[in-house]
């Protein structure tokens, strides 16, 4: 009959807003005589997934990717750029500081610790992989000499946390200050 009609959707972000663009074309005789469509908004709705996907990929306490996501982008980065360079890191005998202070506390600490990684790693990909340990990975730093001063920097910086059992106000008692293994 040479009548129909061709359906489309497609989701655009015009100007940093988001809408669908549903159309269809119109045909009549195979010629297209019309095309009909309309645009909703779905910023609100792509704001939603985005903070869904960021809740999802985040460790709930520190912010810091969470184990899943943190080797995805390892992996990622390594099939990407074939090397880079690996630090471990882990709070010593958290499991004691947090019996003994209380979760609250334990919390402190390892937020305090995630701020520290945040502040020295701000160009890497660093995340918890368990209850006191962490792992950040330099994928642009492949020469043993360049992770010094990355190491030395942290190490400062993570001592400067535990002198304070990673709190500003208060000054921990001789046997419980907060050491860490990298």
């Amino acid at each position: 009959s040479g009548q129909g009609a061709c359906y489309g959707r497609v989701q655009l972000n015009l100007n940093g807003s988001w809408v669908i663009l549903e159309y269809q074309y119109i045909y009549k005789n195979k010629r297209l005589v019309r095309i009909d469509g309309y645009m909703t908004d779905i910023d609100d709705m792509k704001q939603y997934e985005s903070y869904l996907l960021d809740v999802s990929q985040k460790d709930g306490l520190t912010h810091l990717y969470n184990k899943v996501t943190v080797e995805k982008r390892i992996e990622e980065n390594i099939l990407l750029h074939g090397k880079g360079t690996l630090l471990m890191l882990d709070i010593d005998c958290f499991k004691k500081l947090n019996d003994q202070y209380g979760h609250l506390e334990g919390d402190k600490i390892l937020k305090g610790f995630a701020a520290e990684l945040t502040s020295v790693f701000q160009n890497e990909i660093i995340g918890r992989i368990g209850g006191d340990e962490f792992i950040a990975f330099m994928p642009h730093i492949h020469v043993r000499g360049d992770v010094v001063p990355k190491l030395e920097t942290i190490l400062y910086s993570l001592s400067r946390c535990a002198e304070t059992d990673g709190k500003a106000d208060a000054a921990p008692e001789s046997d419980s200050a907060v050491t860490f293994s990298i």
